[in-house]
């Protein structure tokens, strides 16, 4: 898999929908407990080659040094402590990071995750989000086409 990634944006003066969690999850705030399993889920959705996370201590320490950092842009779904996928969004409007765990993928958990995203920045005064993904990841492609987001 190479190729230069594809970066898509999506302009936040439309309307959004309001995200939806699946039945039993719920959106859960990002602590230092929930950082690990956050870390667990990049690490496993980015083992198939479409991206790729440091160790946790470095990540985590990189993360939350970060000017751009604000645990409000963290997104976590998740049932008590098993979380089902985590998203991470920086203060300028940029996806750094979005997954989704193995075993709940495509139950709308990526939508939930990326409109709830939306709505805070939106909620923040921002007019667009952007991201990068890698070309060949088409499913994650179709779900931020169907939300709107296109190049730019």
């Amino acid at each position: 898999m190479n190729g230069e990634p594809l970066v898509l944006v999506r302009n936040l003066t439309e309307p959004i929908a309001a995200p939806r969690c699946p039945d039993g999850l719920a959106r859960l705030a990002f602590t230092a407990p929930n950082a690990v399993p956050a870390h667990a889920i990049l690490a496993e959705a980015y083992a198939d080659g479409f991206g790729e996370v440091a160790g946790f201590a470095d990540w985590y320490d990189a993360l939350v040094s970060d000017e751009e950092y604000d645990a409000e842009l963290c997104f976590i779904y998740g049932s008590g402590n098993r979380l089902a996928g985590f998203a991470q969004v920086w203060t300028s409007g940029f996806v750094k990071d979005i997954a989704v765990a193995n075993a709940f993928r495509r139950q709308g958990i990526g939508r939930a995750l990326m409109l709830a995203a939306f709505a805070e920045l939106q909620a923040r005064g921002l007019d667009q989000v952007r991201l990068k993904v890698h070309p060949d990841n088409q499913g994650a492609i179709a779900l931020y086409r169907a939300l709107g987001m296109r190049a730019p």
